[in-house]
């Protein structure tokens, strides 16, 4: 089973929390797939998840996606749960509170921007992924990248062997002309 077909399994069986709390209208065109949000993805405060309208797709299907950084079943079904609350409730509320009743409705705790499955729905979860399988995804992280150098400055020293004496300076500013020596007033050399 790939990512995408697991996460349809796993939103099937998360309809029936929905349907079961009084949510009985769930779009029919709903696609998930686990991908990079647009923006957010390797943040601090990342984004997990992301719900894009029925209105941006071509086909008028609603697109789901969970982040490539999230890789354990209950987290990932989680943030599957909270994007679905999205679809359901309508996009246009947002995290507001007709969003915060379906949450909690259906088990999610926490910070209405931030909901996490609450031990309720996490058993329901966990026992549905005894059936499917654990959510077949290693998480992806950024690499990290060597910094650049923004500016080569140049070492300059003392020709009559002051070493306490050193000057950074650029190329183009040496061009023009070698610092001295604070000691020996001395032109200073390349170090």
């Amino acid at each position: 089973m790939n990512r995408e077909k697991w996460l349809n399994e796993m939103a099937q069986h998360l309809y029936k929390r929905f349907k079961s709390s009084g949510y009985e209208d769930i779009p029919e065109k709903i696609r998930f797939s686990c991908s990079l949000p647009s923006k957010g993805a390797f943040a601090k405060n990342q984004v997990l998840g992301e719900c894009w309208s029925c209105d941006a797709s071509d086909d008028c299907t609603f697109e789901i996606m969970i982040s490539h950084v999230v890789s354990e079943s209950v987290r990932a079904a989680d943030v599957l749960a909270h994007e679905l609350v999205h679809v359901i409730v309508g996009i246009e509320n947002g995290h507001n509170a007709t969003f915060g009743k379906c949450a909690r409705a259906i088990g999610l705790e926490g910070k209405l921007t931030a909901t996490y499955a609450g031990e309720d729905l996490t058993n329901y979860i966990k026992e549905y992924a005894q059936v499917i399988g654990e959510y077949p995804h290693a998480s992806l992280s950024k690499p990290e990248e060597e910094k650049k150098q923004s500016t080569r400055q140049l070492k300059m020293v003392c020709r009559n062997d002051h070493p306490e004496y050193i000057a950074r300076i650029s190329k183009k500013t040496l061009d023009i002309a070698a610092p001295l020596c604070g000691l020996c007033h001395q032109e200073m050399v390349l170090g």
